[in-house]
């Protein structure tokens, strides 16, 4: 009977020890071996957009007209119509550059070349017409446009970056003599192989016409 009494305690002690171990972590030392985190560390904020504009920037303009022939000239010596041509105006084509400005907050110095910080143009939106006559939407598609240190002025943590859309084409007609569009954009750049993005999107309106 005794040697039962001590082999169920030398069992409950076994079972008590694999509890105590399952439940429980422990480390070789003392607590105050422990070393503690630095000061200094912590999370690193992602770059904030405080503000954006964009503006088309034109570079040529071309008018194209179309010779119409017929008779529409008036003589008024003989008062009657005469057979003539005449250029009309068709349509103006112009190409240029939308010019994107914009205000970061940059603690973390995200928009270092190092981190191939990029601005993402989505795509364009619709602004509401506030009815006046010749008004036409501009379709810009989302397009990654890359941020090299030439295009960042700035020191600390507030910076401001300005960037181009190039070759943009604008055709304007006698029912599109101006454009608008809302263009939403963000900031993309890598850290430490991560894909990463700002901590918010701007939208800016832009506006051209040809009166």
């Amino acid at each position: 009977m005794g040697r039962k009494v001590l082999a169920g305690c030398a069992a409950g002690l076994v079972l008590s020890g694999l509890l105590l171990l399952s439940s429980c972590y422990y480390f070789v030392g003392e607590p105050s071996d422990v070393i503690p985190l630095p000061d200094d560390v912590g999370i690193q904020a992602s770059p904030e957009i405080l503000s954006c504009t964009a503006a088309f920037v034109v570079r040529t303009c071309e008018e194209h007209f179309e010779r119409i022939c017929g008779f529409t000239c008036w003589d008024h010596d003989e008062e009657e119509w005469r057979y003539c041509c005449r250029d009309v105006w068709q349509y103006t084509q112009c190409v240029g550059d939308i010019v994107v400005r914009m205000t970061v907050k940059d603690p973390s110095d995200d928009l270092d070349s190092a981190k191939s910080p990029r601005i993402r143009i989505m795509d364009s939106q619709p602004v509401a017409s506030t009815g006046e006559w010749g008004f036409c939407q501009l379709n810009i598609l989302q397009t990654d446009i890359p941020i090299s240190p030439y295009d960042v002025s700035g020191s600390d943590a507030l910076k401001t970056v300005l960037v181009r859309i190039r070759d943009v084409p604008l055709r304007f007609t006698g029912n599109c003599r101006t454009f608008r569009a809302a263009l939403p954009m963000t900031i993309l750049f890598e850290d430490d192989g991560q894909a990463l993005k700002s901590q918010n999107t701007c939208e800016a309106i832009i506006e051209y016409g040809r009166r």
